[in-house]
């Protein structure tokens, strides 16, 4: 693909990937709201509890395998078969494995419901297997449209059928329930719209070198994976249901921030990258404009959220999960390292260099868990700064390797992010410190800390004219100006 081709897809995709994230969790937001009035805290614990252990292993499904197929350049039918047949046989041996083990899950919480409910969901392996491969492939195709409508579909089904179940008083099963629906019909409509079918072809040897490049990505995976979930394993276990089903929905309020500055770009950057890999100066254009886009887009939401976290989790949820509140708006300060991580990381991956990757991932987990580790001693909150304090030096981590991989300058990346970063602290200091003088009216709150926060941020951008406000500008300009452009035409 030439470099305009690229450019023309990636922002498609973007945009589309961005669209799809946004219906979804428009739908999912919507669910979520009703789902937290009707059901208690602890029934998300339940569920988080046995999903913990499902994420952990799913990681084994392929060796990253699925991922070198994104990764190379042209995967011969005979690679991808045999791909796709690995990670069947892998998801039922999973299945059937994490099904001997569910009692043993139970008793480690001390709560049998937690192995029912992990013995139930893990047919999830299988529908892993049987998806995973047809979303590579549609994502090297960069067919996000298609990926963004089935994902669309998926929740609207998975939502429903939740709000149904837990009116009908199935508890912590109806988040359960509704999550099967869901994938499963996600899968079904994939076969149906993929025009890829299996083939009796296998051979391992065709494989070989995408499986040194996909090992050492499956190994990072399972690094991701663990620090990823063992947050909510060691919560769980060492508090109880109800502070981890306040954990948790702090954590899903500051992944609308991931969500919406990021996502876009997650699902196009890979295989982006990987088509770039052998010309380095396209490849550090690409990523200092996305580091741009996703610092302005992702510190403007940290700051709206910060100020608005009483207001919209008491007003959305009720008064029974304001300990969430406080929760959130430390995660809050992090915000912006899986965002900003996600183009940084996938620089390396894109372009082959899976033994950097590895190592990267293995030096920021030794941190991230030791200073995780250290954070208990002080409670809940004390391992919720550690989790900060050891985001912003991986994303440090992440700085540097990238300079070693492209020549990338560290300093220019780091200004690319510091400077949405001092703009949203000063902007965020300001209107709270307004707050203290108004009354403590949640609606008024609302509106007025909207509404300062954004004029001021977006004010100060236009003024300095940076370059992650005129990317996105020019963006969604352009794509406005075709929409009228080729109305205009008909």
């Amino acid at each position: 693909m030439e470099l305009q081709e690229i450019k023309n897809k990636g922002i498609t995709g973007v945009l589309w990937s961005t669209a799809g994230k946004f219906s979804i969790h428009l739908v999912t937001f919507g669910v979520t709201i009703v789902l937290a009035r009707l059901l208690a805290p602890a029934d998300f614990g339940l569920v988080s509890m046995a999903m913990v252990f499902i994420y952990f292993t799913q990681t084994f499904m392929d060796f990253g395998l699925t991922s070198a197929v994104i990764q190379k350049k042209n995967p011969t039918e005979t690679q991808i078969n045999t791909v796709f047949y690995i990670s069947l046989v892998l998801g039922i041996f999973l299945m059937l494995m994490m099904i001997v083990c569910a009692p043993a899950i139970g008793k480690f919480y001390d709560n049998p419901e937690v192995g029912k409910i992990a013995r139930f969901v893990s047919y999830s392996y299988v529908i892993l297997a049987l998806s995973g491969l047809q979303r590579a492939l549609m994502s090297k195709r960069l067919e996000i449209k298609t990926l963004a409508l089935i994902n669309i579909v998926s929740a609207i089904v998975q939502g429903a059928s939740g709000i149904i179940l837990a009116f009908k008083g199935f508890g912590a099963w109806s988040i359960v329930y509704s999550v099967f629906l869901g994938s499963t019909t996600s899968t079904i409509i994939l076969w149906c719209k993929s025009s890829w079918r299996p083939k009796l072809l296998f051979k391992l040897a065709e494989i070989k070198d995408m499986f040194f490049f996909g090992f050492k990505m499956f190994l990072a995976g399972i690094l991701n994976a663990v620090y990823a979930k063992i947050d909510e394993m060691l919560i769980g276990k060492v508090f109880d249901s109800a502070t981890l089903g306040f954990y948790y929905r702090s954590k899903s309020f500051n992944n609308l921030i991931t969500t919406y500055s990021s996502q876009g770009l997650n699902s196009i950057f890979f295989p982006i990258i990987s088509s770039l890999q052998d010309d380095l100066e396209k490849v550090n254009k690409v990523v200092i404009k996305s580091v741009e886009m996703v610092s302005f887009l992702v510190f403007a939401l940290t700051g709206l959220l910060y100020l608005n976290a009483e207001s919209l989790i008491v007003l959305l949820f009720g008064e029974k999960w304001l300990p969430s509140v406080g929760y959130f708006q430390v995660l809050a300060f992090i915000a912006y390292a899986y965002p900003v991580s996600i183009i940084l990381v996938n620089v390396l991956s894109g372009m082959g260099k899976a033994g950097s990757f590895l190592k990267l991932e293995i030096w920021k987990k030794i941190l991230g868990l030791s200073g995780m580790g250290l954070g208990f001693i002080w409670g809940m909150y004390g391992f919720l700064w550690a989790l900060v304090i050891t985001g912003t030096l991986g994303v440090m981590l992440n700085m540097w390797y990238v300079q070693k991989t492209t020549g990338l300058k560290f300093k220019i990346l780091f200004f690319a992010v510091i400077k949405y970063a001092v703009q949203t602290f000063v902007f965020t200091f300001a209107v709270w410190f307004l707050n203290l003088y108004l009354p403590h009216n949640l609606w008024l709150l609302l509106g007025i800390n909207t509404t300062l926060f954004s004029v001021s941020y977006f004010l100060c951008n236009f003024a300095l004219k940076t370059s992650g406000f005129l990317y996105v500008k020019d963006i969604f300009m352009s794509k406005i100006w075709n929409k009228i452009s080729s109305r205009t035409r008909r």
